[in-house]
């Protein structure tokens, strides 16, 4: 594994909140996916996810289990799912999502 990926994943397990924008978990990004797994798993680390939704009806546990599946983990746990709008504010409170993010830590 490169040293780019080594540091980024020594600072992933210093911080307090990962959070992924734009990044879609696809199968052939299998070398990130398994850095994120393993902080997950390991390290005891949540994952904050941003996901975008477009109006459409939507289910958080079918997204929650949609990451799940990408990332291969056992359980959702760690999991955190912002639902983001085109604005982007959280779908629920209409606050943008870095506030909402920062309201939980």
């Amino acid at each position: 594994m490169s040293k780019r990926y080594v540091d980024m994943f020594n600072k992933f397990k210093e911080s307090d909140i990962i959070c992924a924008c734009g990044f879609g978990f696809n199968s052939d990004d299998g070398h990130i996916n398994g850095l994120f797994r393993e902080l997950i798993e390991d390290y005891g680390k949540t994952i904050c996810i941003l996901h975008y939704v477009d109006g459409c009806n939507f289910h958080l546990k079918s997204v929650l289990n949609e990451y799940k599946e990408k990332l291969r983990l056992d359980s959702t746990s760690n999991l955190r799912i912002i639902l983001v709008d085109r604005n982007r504010n959280e779908v629920e409170s209409q606050r943008k999502w870095f506030e909402v993010l920062l309201s939980e830590k």
